[in-house]
C-alpha cells in the first residue's frame, strides 16, 4: 500500500522568503551529485586532488553549517545499513594490523571513512531539510548529467571537443571519454544514469509533453552511441542489460502505440549512425568484444591481452584470499602483492572492487560490506510505498544494480555513486520509514 509523506514547513498565503530559503536548500543534494562529472578531473596535474572533491567540500561545508544552526535536529534511528557499515569501518581499521604497507593501506582506510561519515552527514541533512517529492529531482538531474556526459563524448569523437586532454593530455586511443574521464569508468557512470533518461522519457511521453519526449529521446539516443565510443565491453553489457530488464518489466507499456513509435525511430535512427558516422568506432568495438565472445559462446582460449589480465587478476584474487582469508592484506593492498603471484601483474589493481575488498580485509570486512550493500538495496525497495515518487522504485533499483555490476569489473571502493548518492539517499529513506511509523501510531 502507497503512502504520501513530506517534511515541510508550509505558510498560507503564499511562499514566504523561508520556503524559497528551504527551496534553494533542497537543491544542494542534486547540485553535489552534479560535481560527479569531475570526479576524476584533477585540480592540476601534480596533485590528487579533484575538481570534483573541491566543489563537493565547499556545498558540504554549507550542510554542516544548516545542520549546526538548526534548532530541532531530526536524527534517524540505528539502522541496518549503519550497523553494517560501521562494522566494515571496524574491520578496515583492524587489518591495518595485518597490512603488507601500512601508510598505503592507512590513506584508503582514512578515505573510505571519510566518505562513510560524509555520507552519514549528508543524510541526515536530507532527513531535515528535504521532502519525499524531491527524489524526482535527484532523478532527472542524474539523467541530466548522463545525456550531458554522453554529449560531450561525441563531440570529442568529432572533434568538436577535446575533454579527454584535460585528463590525459596526447591520448593514443580512438576510445573516448569525454567530461567523465577514463573509459570504462565513464561507460559506468553513463549506465548507472541511463535507467533514470529511460524513466524521464516515460513521464514525459504519458503527460504527452512533445518537447521534452523529443529531447530525452535524442538524450537516450546519445547515450547509447556514447557507450560505443567508449569502446567499453563493460558498458555496452551493462547496457544490454538494462535494456533487456526494462523492456522484460515495461513490457506492456512498451507496447503501446506511442511509445512504440518512438522506439521504432531511435532503433532506425540508432542503426543509420552507428553504421554511418560512427561505423569506424563500431567496428573497433567489435573487435574487442570478439575475442571475449568466442572464449565465452565457443570455448576458445582467451587471447586479447587486456582481457586476459583481467580474468587472471580475478583468479589471483581468489588465490590470495586463499592465503589471507580473515584479515587480509591491507586495504588497497592487492596491487602491492599481486606481482609475487604473476610477474605480468605487478602493481596492478583487480579490475574488481570486490575482489580489493575481500583481498584487502578477508571475511572480516567482505561479509559487512556486501551485507552494507544488501541494506541499501532494501531501503531503496522503499520508494515504491511512497505515492508520490513510488513510479521512480524501479529505476533507483536498477541503477544501484548497474552500480554493483560497475563495482565487479573496475576497482573502484570510492565509487562517489556509491557513497556520496545512494548512502544517503537510503538513510533518508529510513528516515521518511521512521517518520511514517511514527505517524500511524499517534493517529491510533
Amino acid at each position: 500500500m502507497a503512502w504520501r509523506i513530506g517534511i515541510s514547513q508550509k505558510t498560507s498565503g503564499g511562499e514566504s522568503g523561508l520556503q524559497v530559503r528551504n527551496r534553494f536548500i533542497r537543491l544542494l543534494f542534486p547540485l553535489m551529485i552534479a560535481t560527479f562529472m569531475f570526479d576524476r578531473l584533477r585540480v592540476r596535474p601534480d596533485t590528487a586532488i579533484s575538481v570534483q572533491r573541491l566543489l563537493y567540500v565547499v556545498m558540504f561545508s554549507g550542510i554542516v553549517m544548516l545542520l549546526l544552526i538548526k534548532p530541532r535536529l531530526r536524527i534517524f534511528p540505528f539502522s541496518s545499513e549503519l550497523f553494517s557499515l560501521l562494522l566494515f569501518n571496524i574491520a578496515l581499521i583492524f587489518s591495518l594490523l595485518f597490512a603488507l604497507d601500512f601508510s598505503v593501506s592507512a590513506a584508503a582506510v582514512l578515505s573510505i571513512a571519510q566518505l562513510s561519515l560524509t555520507g552519514v552527514i549528508v543524510g541526515i541533512f536530507l532527513c531535515n531539510f528535504w521532502q519525499a517529492r524531491d527524489i524526482s529531482l535527484l532523478a532527472k538531474t542524474v539523467g541530466w548529467l548522463t545525456m550531458i556526459g554522453s554529449l560531450t563524448i561525441i563531440t570529442d569523437y568529432f572533434g568538436l571537443t577535446n575533454f579527454r586532454e584535460w585528463y590525459i593530455p596526447d591520448w593514443p586511443l580512438a576510445r573516448q571519454m569525454g567530461i567523465l574521464g577514463e573509459p570504462n569508468f565513464a561507460a559506468g557512470k553513463l549506465a548507472i544514469g541511463l535507467p533514470f533518461i529511460v524513466w524521464a522519457l516515460e513521464r514525459s511521453a504519458a503527460s504527452r509533453r512533445f518537447l521534452l519526449i523529443t529531447v530525452y529521446t535524442i538524450g537516450l539516443g546519445l547515450s547509447v552511441i556514447a557507450v560505443f565510443l567508449t569502446g567499453s565491453r563493460m558498458g555496452i553489457f551493462m547496457y544490454a542489460v538494462l535494456l533487456l530488464l526494462i523492456t522484460v518489466k515495461r513490457r506492456m507499456y512498451l507496447t503501446s502505440p506511442r511509445i512504440a513509435i518512438i522506439i521504432g525511430l531511435l532503433v532506425i535512427a540508432l542503426f543509420w549512425l552507428l553504421r554511418g558516422p560512427f561505423g569506424e568506432m563500431l567496428d573497433l568495438t567489435i573487435s574487442r568484444m570478439n575475442p571475449v565472445w568466442s572464449a565465452v559462446v565457443a570455448g576458445q582460449e582467451l587471447e586479447e591481452m587486456s582481457a586476459f589480465k583481467r580474468l587472471k587478476a580475478l583468479e589471483i584474487g581468489v588465490l590470495i584470499f586463499r592465503d589471507y582469508p580473515l584479515f587480509g592484506v591491507g586495504m588497497d593492498g592487492y596491487r602491492l602483492i599481486v606481482g609475487y603471484y604473476n610477474l605480468l601483474l605487478t602493481d596492478t589493481y583487480a579490475h574488481n572492487t570486490y575482489i580489493e575488498i575481500l583481498v584487502g580485509t578477508g571475511l572480516l570486512g567482505f561479509i559487512p560490506y556486501i551485507a552494507f550493500l544488501f541494506s541499501v538495496l532494501k531501503r531503496l525497495i522503499i520508494i515504491r510505498q511512497i505515492s508520490e515518487i513510488n513510479h521512480l522504485y524501479f529505476y533507483f533499483v536498477l541503477s544501484f544494480f548497474m552500480l554493483l555490476i560497475h563495482l565487479f569489473f573496475l576497482s573502484d571502493w570510492s565509487n562517489r555513486y556509491m557513497w556520496n548518492l545512494f548512502l544517503p539517499l537510503s538513510l533518508y529513506l529510513e528516515c521518511i520509514n521512521v517518520y511514517h511509523r511514527r505517524a500511524l501510531w499517534k493517529s491510533q
